[in-house]
C-alpha cells in the first residue's frame, strides 16, 4: 500500500513539474532559451534511432566507470594504510584536501597538457572519487568497535574473519554513503571533462556540439540522458555493494591450524629475580602468572597500590571489593591489555592464551549465535563441540538467530559459552553471572565449574556464594 502511494506521489510530482516547465516555455516562447518538454522528447526520440547514441553512452560509461572503480580501489587502500599509522593520516591529509578543493575545470585543463582527451574522463572521475572514498572508509575503520577488536585479539580471531565480521559491518555504511555521493560526482566531473576536452564519441562532446550550434532541445535531451544513466549507475553500484556484503557474510568460516601464541605486549622486566623467572618459564605445561607489587593510577586517582598475587591452575582466585576499587583494571593487567605504572608481571610459557568473559558481552550483533562461536574456533574439534555447548547454554533453539534479537541474559550465556569453547589455559571472568536469573545462574555456574577444570582462573564477583560454589580462594581489594 505504501509503495503504491509512493509511486503515485512520484508520478504526480513529475507531471506537475512538466506542466510548470511547459507553462514557462510557452511564456518565454523561444526554444533557444527554453524548449518545451515536447520539443525535448522529440529530440530524444531522434537520438534513440541515431547509430552514435548508444556508442557515445558506452564510451562515457566505460571511461567514468574505470575512473570510479580506480577511485574506490586506491581510496580504500590508502584508507587502510592510513588507519594503521597516524603519520600516514597526516601525510595523506594535504593531497586529499587539495583534491577536494580544486575545481574540476582546473584539473581538466592541466590534464589536457599530459594526456589525450579520450582518457581524460577516467582521470578526472578518479580524482573526484578518491578523496570521498578515502575519507569515509578511513572514518569507518577508525570507528570500528574497539571493544570488539580487543575481544578478537584476545580470542585470536583470524584476520580474514576480523575483516568480514568486524571491519566490514563498520565500514559498509560509510562506503555505501560514499559510493552514492561519488557516483554522482564521477558522472558530473567525467562529463564536464569530456565537454572541456571535446572528447570524440562521448556524451560530453554531444553536449558541446549542441551548445555550439544552438540545438537547445538536443542539449536538454543529452542532459536528461546523462541524469538517467547517472541514477542507474548509482543504483547498480549500491546493489552490487549489498550483494558483495551478503556474499561475504554468508561464507562459512575456514578451518585453520593452531598458530603459535606470541608475547603480544607482555614484558618481563629485568628487575624480576632470575630464579622466579626460571621457575615459571621452564615448564611449558604450567599456566602460572605472578604479579608483584603492582601499582596503577589514572591521573590523580590511585586505583591499585602495591598488589601482589599468584595465579595457577591449582585453585581459582576470586577478586572481591567495592565498585571502582580496581578489580577490572587488575584483570586487564593480567590479560595484557593494560600496563601497570610499576611492578612486574611474569608468566609461564603455558599461560599465554586467554579466554575472557568481559564485563560487556562483546558479541557481533549482526551475525548468528552459532557464527559468534565459530568466530573464535581454531580447530575442527572446537566446532564439533558447538551443538552440545549451545544445548548446555539453553540456546540450541537459537543457533541460527541473529544475535541482536537475543535477550540480555541469552547474550550473557553466549559470551560465557564463547570463553569456555576457546579452550585456553587461562580463563578470566569479569562478573560473568550478572543479569542471569537464579535458576539459570545455577545451571551456568555448574557449566563454568566443569569448564574451568585444569585451567588457571581469575574471576571478579560481588557475591561470596559464587566464590564458594566455584571453590575459589578470595582476594579482597
Amino acid at each position: 500500500m505504501r509503495s503504491r502511494k509512493k509511486i503515485r506521489n512520484m508520478v504526480l510530482t513529475v507531471v506537475l513539474w512538466a506542466v510548470c516547465w511547459q507553462v514557462a516555455a510557452l511564456w518565454i516562447d523561444s526554444s533557444i532559451f527554453l524548449p518545451s518538454p515536447l520539443d525535448v522528447l522529440q529530440s530524444l526520440k531522434g537520438l534513440l534511432v541515431s547509430p552514435e547514441f548508444f556508442h557515445s553512452i558506452a564510451f562515457s560509461l566505460g571511461n567514468i566507470t574505470r575512473g570510479f572503480l580506480l577511485g574506490i580501489l586506491f581510496g580504500s587502500l590508502l584508507a587502510v594504510a592510513a588507519s594503521a599509522s597516524e603519520f600516514l593520516r597526516t601525510f595523506f591529509a594535504l593531497p586529499v584536501r587539495i583534491l577536494q578543493a580544486t575545481p574540476v575545470a582546473s584539473f581538466t585543463i592541466l590534464a589536457l597538457l599530459w594526456m589525450d582527451s579520450k582518457q581524460l574522463s577516467v582521470l578526472i572521475s578518479f580524482f573526484m572519487v578518491l578523496p570521498v572514498i578515502y575519507t569515509n572508509v578511513l572514518t569507518g575503520i577508525l570507528e570500528t568497535d574497539k571493544e570488539l577488536l580487543e575481544m578478537a585479539k584476545v580470542f585470536r580471531v583470524r584476520s580474514c574473519l576480523k575483516v568480514r565480521y568486524l571491519y566490514l559491518p563498520a565500514v559498509l555504511p560509510y562506503l555505501v554513503s560514499a559510493c552514492s555521493l561519488a557516483a554522482g560526482l564521477a558522472w558530473k566531473s567525467g562529463v564536464a571533462a569530456e565537454v572541456i576536452g571535446v572528447a570524440k564519441n562521448s556524451i560530453g562532446n554531444h553536449l558541446y556540439q549542441a551548445k555550439i550550434y544552438l540545438e537547445i532541445p538536443e542539449l536538454f535531451a543529452w542532459t536528461a540522458v546523462t541524469i538517467v544513466v547517472s541514477i542507474l549507475f548509482e543504483q547498480l553500484v549500491l546493489r552490487l555493494l549489498n550483494l558483495l556484503y551478503h556474499m561475504l557474510a554468508g561464507r562459512q568460516t575456514e578451518e585453520g591450524t593452531e598458530p603459535e601464541w606470541g608475547e603480544e605486549g607482555w614484558t618481563v622486566p629485568e628487575t624480576v629475580l632470575e630464579e622466579i623467572r626460571s621457575s615459571l618459564l621452564e615448564d611449558a605445561s604450567e599456566s602460572r602468572i605472578l604479579l608483584s607489587d603492582i601499582t596503577k593510577s589514572y591521573g590523580e586517582q590511585n586505583v591499585l597500590g602495591h598488589v601482589s598475587l599468584e595465579l595457577s591452575k591449582e585453585k581459582p582466585l576470586a577478586l572481591m571489593g567495592s565498585s571502582g576499587i580496581g578489580k577490572t583494571t587488575l584483570l586487564r593487567i593480567v590479560l595484557g591489555t593494560e600496563f601497570p605504572d610499576s611492578g612486574t608481571v611474569v608468566r609461564s610459557n603455558g599461560a599465554r592464551r586467554f579466554a575472557v568473559v568481559f564485563q560487556e558481552n562483546r558479541l557481533c550483533e549482526g551475525i548468528s549465535v552459532r557464527r559468534n562461536l565459530e568466530l573464535i574456533c581454531r580447530t575442527k574439534r572446537q566446532k564439533e563441540k558447538i551443538p552440545v555447548l549451545l544445548k548446555r547454554l539453553g540456546l540450541d533453539g537459537c543457533a541460527e538467530r541473529r544475535t541482536s534479537v537475543l535477550s540480555g541474559g541469552m547474550k550473557r550465556r553466549l559470551a560465557i559459552g564463547r570463553a569456555l569453547l576457546a579452550d585456553a589455559p587461562v580463563l578470566l571472568l569479569d562478573e560473568p553471572f550478572q543479569g542471569l536469573d537464579k535458576e539459570t545462574k545455577l545451571a551456568i555456574m555448574r557449566l563454568v565449574k566443569e569448564g574451568m577444570q585444569g585451567k588457571t582462573v581469575l574471576f571478579i564477583t560481588h557475591d561470596e556464594t559464587e566464590a564458594e560454589f566455584l571453590e575459589s580462594r578470595v582476594l579482597r581489594l
